[in-house]
């Protein structure tokens, strides 16, 4: 009883009835009887991998202990393209204690040039003090001779100096 009036009650006030589909939110079948294409894609796969931590930090190493110059650590007191500052670069081919390195020292009194190996030197003949300097740090230069490793410490020890 209590359905026929509510029947009549929506008839009666201009509604209408709508059909109860058993199918509803099923796909109706294709012209062929097939199911309808799907229009929409696949959802993607589940992402299995987890994010990186937001706090994540890259290791770059230690810290530069020189000089930074652009993204370079560079040791300025004997770096032929940072000689002395950042991006100077020494046309002689030499940067000892931060300058670029012109040549042979002065020979002085010297028995031969510091960049000849040859017989022992006596340590101060040359007037920029390079051999005793050399001499300090490697006595084998003075006493006994002045060899190849000592004509390549002119480039270590004397400032501004170098051989060829």
């Amino acid at each position: 009883m209590k359905r026929l009036i509510l029947l009549a009650l929506v008839v009666g006030c201009g509604g209408s009835l709508a059909k109860i589909d058993d199918d509803a939110g099923v796909t109706p079948p294709n012209k062929d009887g097939g199911p309808k294409p799907d229009a929409s894609p696949p959802p993607p796969p589940p992402f299995d991998a987890e994010p990186p931590p937001i706090d994540a930090t890259v290791d770059v190493g230690p810290p530069c202990q020189l000089t930074m110059c652009g993204s370079d650590c560079v040791d300025t007191s004997s770096d032929l393209n940072n000689c002395g500052s950042c991006f100077n670069v020494c046309t002689s081919g030499s940067c000892v204690g931060s300058t670029c390195a012109t040549g042979a020292p002065p020979q002085g009194t010297c028995d031969h040039s510091l960049c000849d190996d040859s017989t022992l030197l006596q340590a101060g003949c040359d007037p920029v003090g390079c051999s005793k300097t050399i001499c300090a740090n490697d006595p084998y230069c003075c006493d006994t001779a002045w060899d190849s490793i000592c004509v390549s410490e002119v480039a270590t020890y004397c400032a501004g100096y170098s051989c060829p």
